[in-house]
């Protein structure tokens, strides 16, 4: 009993590790530029469709023999064709959210330490290829103590934060240039989709659990996002910085600039190792490759692409989120419903209701969400 407990908790970490990253730092900056309340609004019906785009890819890993990551799964219910279609998006996808994390870490540790970003970010792309090398078993430890630790920190930044929230920063001023600028940061900050075939391997013998740690998953990071939101923007308001604890230390003093910077030191970590760890077991699940070629051709791509001069943290994260985020969801939800028809095994103690209307819902405010987040990139 003890040990099907700690693999409960090893799940929701992975999960909860791999949501809670880069995003949770852009998320005050892209809020503030369109007012507390519209942002409120985009995390609640972001995050609540979300998690339920996660328990139908939930049970699709149910309903499926072998473990497969997303292309995997798409040329089973798919065919090759959507196979090659969906690997593009995904990796894509994947490795722009690589980027934003070893640019956003550089940027941290450089207020935390001094010195460089750009070296900083090389310095925490060795050690995180490093850990990600050693793989899930490592990184499902780790990833219990961060969790831990993010916990810990971000409650201490809102206790702190909070007398001096400003209050009239959190009030019902609407920017409507920037309507659509939240929608893509926080779409990226929820995505954690990858990391989903991850937690049924961890729960072998426990899959009526998933539908749990599936939920938790998704309500944890909507109540800290909404927490460390809430405090930088009551604090630091228009002047809102892109890496959000950068404004909020400069405001509040050193201990801030600690606290705040640590929390996003260990939330990008956290997200880096599980999302590098989903695009390696794809190399190796969905293309039979051995380890170590999985393992380069996870970790170099964000590499050259940040050698390349892509540096930008919310740039990356917008687009990332609306054009990768939104289309793969979509991808999702028809592997859904065809592997409702051709599934390998009864999925039982996993009952999802109004699949149909959650999809539809789905499909219809993502693309919507992607075409308006590009035009306002494009005005």
């Amino acid at each position: 009993m003890q040990e099907k407990s700690l693999s409960f908790f090893e799940a929701l970490a992975v999960l909860v590790g791999s949501v809670i990253g880069a995003g949770v730092l852009g998320i005050p900056y892209a809020v503030a530029r369109v007012g507390w309340g519209v942002g409120v609004i985009y995390l609640l019906a972001l995050g609540v469709l979300v998690m339920g785009l996660n328990l139908l890819l939930g049970e699709i890993v149910l309903r499926t023999k072998h473990h497969l990551q997303i292309p995997g799964l798409a040329s089973k219910y798919l065919g090759p064709k959507g196979k090659y279609f969906v690997t593009f998006s995904v990796l894509f996808g994947s490795y722009g959210g690589l980027l934003a994390y070893v640019i956003g870490e550089g940027q941290v540790l450089k207020a935390l330490f001094g010195g460089d970003a750009f070296w900083w970010s090389l310095f925490f792309w060795v050690a995180g290829s490093y850990a990600v090398f050693y793989g899930l078993r490592l990184i499902k430890k780790l990833d219990l103590i961060l969790t831990l630790i993010i916990f810990a920190v971000v409650l201490i930044i809102t206790v702190w934060s909070a007398p001096d929230i400003h209050w009239p920063n959190l009030g019902n001023h609407v920017t409507w240039a920037n309507l659509f600028l939240p929608y893509g940061v926080i779409l990226f900050a929820l995505q954690g989709a990858g990391a989903i075939p991850q937690v049924k391997e961890i729960l072998p013998h426990q899959q009526k659990n998933l539908h749990s740690v599936i939920t938790w998953g998704g309500l944890i990071p909507i109540f800290v996002y909404f927490l460390f939101m809430t405090a930088v923007v009551g604090v630091t308001g228009a002047t809102t910085t892109e890496i959000a604890t950068v404004g909020l230390g400069q405001k509040l003093g050193p201990v801030l600039v600690i606290f705040g910077n640590l929390f996003a030191l260990f939330t990008m970590c956290t997200s880096f190792l599980n999302n590098a760890i989903a695009v390696k077991k794809q190399f190796e699940w969905d293309y039979k490759l051995d380890r170590f070629n999985a393992w380069v051709l996870t970790i170099m791509a964000p590499l050259l692409l940040f050698l390349l001069g892509a540096r930008n943290f919310i740039g990356t994260l917008e687009i990332v989120g609306a054009l990768f985020g939104s289309f793969n969801a979509i991808i999702i939800i028809i592997i859904y419903w065809q592997a409702k028809r051709k599934g390998d095994l009864p999925v039982r103690w996993y009952s999802l209701h109004h699949a149909l209307l959650l999809s539809v819902l789905i499909i219809l405010i993502f693309v919507i969400g992607a075409i308006l987040t590009f035009w306002q990139i494009g005005r």
